[in-house]
């Protein structure tokens, strides 16, 4: 009924959680609560009448029917033996004194014969009623007929179901039919695993806080027991015609010592056996509301957008004039003019239509440019570094690399001179863009932060060009600059920054587009495109409820790790599993303090935007740096929290005998460490020296490191180390493999081989939690009956109650066998007793005229007027 109705009402699914192949959506959630309590009331109702369906005959127990066949055998020789001894004319009515009975004398055979226990005078019925024990409250049930309506109602539901299956098939069609097929049995499976199991917690949960009452006095009566339980005992006493003159003893057969044992350490197990389902249970709900809250950051739309951003603002499809492709100043400029300022308008449309009502759009016409685009240079001092004295003669000057200390911060005149000689040609014959290009100015006023090259961090001043006007004054102000030589030989870095906004997947992106001009003469250019979900909040209610419910974890598991530190104290640090518990806590509250950061940074962002119609200048820099941090401690909380949940893995033998391998091989493995890196440190700075001019791998220690690594797992091309020397580079090889591939790395192994030698000999070093395992299987297989009798009869279990049969000694029992014995002697007893009196009862009232006319008709005296 619901199916694709957030479709047709052209829904957005930007609120939705993206995890691969699927995709929640709070449309999907709401729709599915709404199925399951449309569903709640049908279904508890079917399933409540089958439940309290009586059964057409109530079973009885299988002594009293043992018991009963007894009594009828006995009764029938008893009333063969009557009619052999009396006159032929009471035949018939002995015969057929049934009918006679009275229905009080009815209903006590009836009671008689029901109770497992003697009355207390068969003389007196009323008495006997009343002075018989109250009777519980009897289960509400339904008449044995009523599964007739069950059943009715069940394939009236099912018809109902399959016409609106039909209905909906029909008006979906063959293609939307099919996923809607697939759709409802992918709902089925989820149901059964997922829904049904939650939904029934909740109702257990309720019914047992809300709605909880003693069960204890509800009779049920589909089986009438026999004998006493042992911890029951009789409320009224014996007849005194009963053999019995005394009474079993109630009570409880003392355990053994070894059944005691056993019976506590099952007790122990399964206290730490929901001790681990409700570990396991929390650990993995908070898990997956980290995801949820981890993932919710990030957005499937951003790889596309970053990938035609780049493919439109780099010409990456343009072989000879891409960005990354540029090697001298003047491709630099060429690409500005050709590829770069050609994109951030809006040219025609593919008809030729003018691009009306996209005042403000790049070319692709989808996003639109937060106030304008900006070029910022970063420039040294002229007399930056110290000629060397025997060519102070041949060079006029001397341009360092950028720093802090290096870079010129003057203002200047178009053309780079000097702002103070008045006698320049340039002073006021520009305009005003291309002045402020050649004036500087600080990051306060251009609200830009430092920026993070390749080959150096350069500050966020610098000398500003602004992109704005028609295209045509910006591809003439280009030519004006490269005219004037904005970029010359003290030039350091040219840095592009442009601030989007896509409305269609509600994402901005932050463009960074940066070429280093090295004193050496190279460029090196590099861009950095980064999409920026900043507004998702306002608008997703579910993700804020899941950051809510995370936090609140997040308070929950401090609160118990400060407890542990106040418990433990110096031991608790060293324990492996506290970093990450710590690691956690203080990444989540900096993460929540970089959100709460960054949530305002977007609010500042949308409300200038919203003041300004969208024609003010914003710089995303910030917001793009406060979202990386979030991004970090996201991933370490990630990282941790799946770190952490690798401690359930103790209750594996085999995972749990490599821990404690590792903890007996700790100190080993530390001597080994400390000789591992002397090793490794040495080979570093082998490697650096030697080959750092020559291979851009070696060009840095921490590269030099990454190849090293690299080599360690013999993934490296060896090729590169030949080119480079042809003798240094095999030796270094050669050495670097034989002493650390063959000598270290076997030693390692060796250590760790001998310490699991030791630990898998000597079961003191070894931890028991992995035993709790199979006990967790055992006690699913009893509850599922999965394997029951083969697994009992493997230990020895009684296949009733589970316990041990070898605690339970025949000659400990003998008494109480002996005792029921007698007991069920004495009710066949008293039956008797009182089914002689049922016969005979029916002659008392008649028995007087019989005898006269027997007396008349043969003149002898009748024996039975004497009874």
């Amino acid at each position: 009924m619901y199916y694709d109705l957030s479709a047709e009402a052209k829904t957005t699914t930007t609120g939705g959680i993206s995890m691969g192949p699927f995709f929640i959506t709070p449309e999907q959630i709401g729709i599915g609560v709404i199925v399951e309590l449309i569903c709640f009331l049908p279904s508890t109702i079917l399933v409540g009448m089958f439940r309290r369906l009586r059964s057409h005959r109530a079973p009885a127990s299988p002594v009293r029917k043992a018991l009963e066949r007894m009594q009828n055998e006995h009764y029938e020789q008893q009333k063969q033996a009557a009619l052999d001894n009396i006159h032929p004319k009471l035949a018939n009515y002995i015969i057929n004194s049934d009918p006679i009975l009275s229905k009080n004398e009815l209903d006590r055979m009836q009671n008689t014969t029901a109770s497992p226990l003697p009355d207390q005078n068969t003389s007196n019925t009323i008495t006997e009623q009343k002075s018989k024990p109250k009777k519980g409250k009897q289960k509400r049930t339904l008449p044995w007929w009523f599964i007739f309506i069950a059943y009715a109602l069940s394939f009236f539901v099912v018809a109902i179901s399959g016409f609106f299956i039909l209905a909906r098939g029909i008006e979906f069609g063959d293609v939307k039919t099919r996923k809607w097929l697939t759709s409802s049995v992918t709902g089925f499976f989820s149901s059964i695993l997922l829904t049904q199991p939650v939904k029934v917690l909740l109702m257990a949960i309720f019914f047992t806080f809300f709605l909880r009452r003693d069960d204890d006095s509800i009779i049920d009566d589909d089986e009438d027991d026999l004998f006493l339980e042992g911890d029951e005992q009789y409320l009224h006493a014996f007849d005194d015609q009963s053999l019995l003159t005394f009474r079993t003893k109630s009570g409880h057969i003392p355990l053994a010592a070894g059944e005691l044992a056993e019976a506590r350490n099952k007790r122990l197990n399964e206290l730490k056996m929901w001790e681990i389902i409700l570990e396991l249970f929390a650990y993995t709900s908070f898990l997956w509301i980290l995801y949820v809250v981890t993932y919710s950051n990030r957005e499937p739309n951003a790889y596309l957008l970053k990938q035609h951003l780049a493919r439109d603002f780099l010409d990456l499809g343009n072989a000879t004039n891409s960005y990354t492709q540029i090697y001298s100043v003047g491709q630099y400029w060429d690409w500005l003019s050709t590829a770069f300022v050609p994109h951030i308008r809006a040219s025609n449309w593919y008809n030729g239509d003018l691009p009306t009502n996209l005042s403000g759009y790049i070319d692709d016409k989808t996003n639109r440019i937060l106030g304008w685009a900006t070029m910022r240079q970063l420039r040294v001092k002229s007399d930056s570094c110290k000629i060397v004295s025997s060519f102070e003669n041949i060079f006029q000057s001397c341009k360092a690399a950028y720093n802090y200390f290096t870079e010129d911060k003057r203002s200047f005149n178009p053309g780079w001179t000097s702002i103070y000689n008045a006698s320049s040609i340039y002073k006021g014959s520009y305009q005003t863009s291309i002045r402020k290009a050649f004036l500087y100015n600080k990051s306060e006023s251009l609200d830009t932060y430092a920026y993070a090259g390749e080959h150096g961090t350069y500050s966020g001043g610098g000398y500003v060009y602004e992109f704005r006007g028609k295209m045509s004054d910006m591809l003439g102000n280009l030519s004006l600059l490269r005219e004037l030589s904005w970029i010359d030989m003290q030039t350091r870095a040219v840095i592009i920054q442009i601030s989007l906004y896509n409305p269609n997947v509600n994402l901005f992106i932050f463009v960074t587009i940066i070429a280093e001009f090295l004193a050496g003469g190279d460029v090196f250019p590099s861009a950095r495109i980064e999409p920026l979900s900043l507004l998702n909040y306002l608008q997703d209610s579910f993700k804020f409820i899941c950051g809510a419910i995370y936090m609140i974890f997040i308070i929950y598991y401090m609160q118990r790790e400060i407890r542990s530190i106040i418990i433990r104290r110096a031991h608790y640090f060293r324990d492996f599993w506290s970093y990450p518990e710590i690691g956690i806590i203080v990444c989540s509250w900096a993460g929540l303090a970089i959100y709460i950061w960054r949530t305002r940074e977007g609010d500042r962002i949308s409300t200038l935007f919203k003041e300004t119609n969208g024609y003010a200048y914003v710089n995303l820099q910030l917001a793009s740096y406060v979202n990386d941090i979030l991004t970090f401690l996201l991933g370490f909380c990630c990282f941790f929290g799946t770190l952490k949940f690798l401690r359930l893995l103790r209750f594996s033998q085999r995972m749990s005998m490599l821990s404690s391998t590792l903890m007996y091989a700790a100190k080993d493995l530390f001597a080994f460490t400390c000789m591992f890196s002397i090793i490794y440190l040495g080979y570093l700075a082998l490697f650096f020296l030697l080959f750092y001019s020559k291979i851009w791998a070696c060009s840095d220690p921490l590269r030099t490191a990454q190849m090293l690594f690299e080599m360690m797992l013999l993934k490296f091309n060896v090729s590169d180390l030949c080119a480079a020397d042809m003798f240094l580079g095999p030796l270094c090889f050669a050495l670097f493999i034989i002493f650390v591939v063959f000598i270290c790395m076997n030693m390692f192994i060796s250590i760790i081989a001998d310490s699991f030698r030791i630990v898998r000999h000597n079961m003191l070093l070894q931890t028991s939690e992995h035993e709790i395992v199979d006990f967790i299987a055992n006690r699913f297989k009893k509850w599922t009956g999965i394997g029951r009798t083969r697994e009992m009869d493997r230990l020895h279990l009684n296949p009733i109650d589970g316990t041990n049969v070898h605690y339970h000694d025949p000659i400990t029992t003998f008494p109480d066998r002996i005792d029921e014995l007698i007991i069920a002697l004495n009710k066949i007893y008293m039956d008797t007793k009182r089914n002689d009196t049922l016969i005979f009862r029916p002659l008392d009232s008649n028995i007087s005229g019989i005898a006269e006319e027997t007396n008349t008709t043969s003149g002898k005296t009748n024996k039975y007027s004497q009874n």
